[in-house]
């Protein structure tokens, strides 16, 4: 004989099938009527629960290691060679990105323009990346202006003597 609870939970799952569609298209119907409001509620919840979500997040991958894992190979695989997956398009929307923005540069030590030849320089300790990490990464064209700020531009030659100086003369002669 079945319980009441039992009762129960065959007329939600009955009435959930019959009215599976409506839902969905109610559902539907209401994210886009309220999508702007919707977006600003997130945005809120997310800046006032910053660390929160951060340590959760930090814990659900902890505990689940290996599907994290798992999925990134999934991803990985699927997309491999696929132009259109949004991380190969960020790729090459900062690759482009970048590259017009060495053509308009020239070197500040020596004066080259082949763009092909040149690295940024950071100038200060406040480096978050490399600009070819950076773009490499999918980062956002904004946050690679911001780093774009703190560089300069330089021949590979002028970059490798910033960085090495005249090494070549302080060496002991033999």
């Amino acid at each position: 004989m079945s319980t009441n609870k039992d009762k129960i939970k065959q007329y939600n799952a009955d009435y959930y099938s019959k009215h599976k569609a409506y839902h969905k298209q109610y559902h539907i119907e209401y994210y886009e009527k309220n999508k702007e409001k919707l977006k600003q509620h997130r945005a809120q919840y997310q800046e006032a629960n910053k660390s929160k979500i951060k340590q959760h997040t930090a814990e659900y991958r902890l505990q689940n290691i290996e599907k994290e894992r798992q999925d990134d190979r999934d991803y990985y695989r699927k997309n491999k060679g696929n132009e259109n997956s949004p991380r190969n398009k960020r790729m090459a929307r900062n690759r482009k990105f970048v590259r017009d923005y060495k053509q308009t540069l020239c070197c500040v030590d020596c004066g080259m323009t082949n763009w092909l030849c040149f690295d940024f320089h950071h100038e200060g300790d406040d480096k978050i990346n490399t600009i070819a990490s950076m773009s490499n990464r999918g980062y956002s064209i904004a946050r690679i202006q911001n780093e774009l700020k703190k560089c300069i531009c330089l021949c590979a030659n002028c970059h490798r003597i910033r960085h090495n100086g005249n090494a070549w003369e302080q060496q002991p002669k033999t």
